[in-house]
């Protein structure tokens, strides 16, 4: 085997092992939902963000959201005119979130 080979073979193989660990402790899961009022209208805009973290979307105009994020994350959804609510992200991957007027 050449020394190019070896140097080569040794790279791929340290690197597999330096991204291998890195890789388990990122897991993160895909998670959809729907924001409304308590009446059941959709919510159009409002902020679901990660707590800690600059990471979130905001919902469509049907209420509907879809986000990356780990698997032991919680939630934080805001809307002007209405109380923040926060959520922590369980086993489901679907979740309907329902905000209520802050008076």
């Amino acid at each position: 085997m050449s020394t190019t080979n070896k140097i080569l073979k040794t790279g791929i193989i340290s690197l597999f092992i330096c991204l291998f660990p890195v890789n388990i402790l990122a897991q993160s899961i895909h998670i959809t939902g729907n924001v409304s009022d308590n009446t059941g209208e959709a919510i159009i805009g409002a902020n679901i963000s990660i707590k800690g973290t600059s990471i979130g979307t905001i919902t469509d105009i049907n209420g509907k959201f879809m986000l990356e994020v780990p698997d032991d994350a919680v939630l934080v959804i805001t809307y002007v005119g209405y109380m923040p609510k926060e959520l922590k992200v369980g086993a489901a991957s679907d979740y309907h979130i329902v905000l209520t007027e802050d008076v």
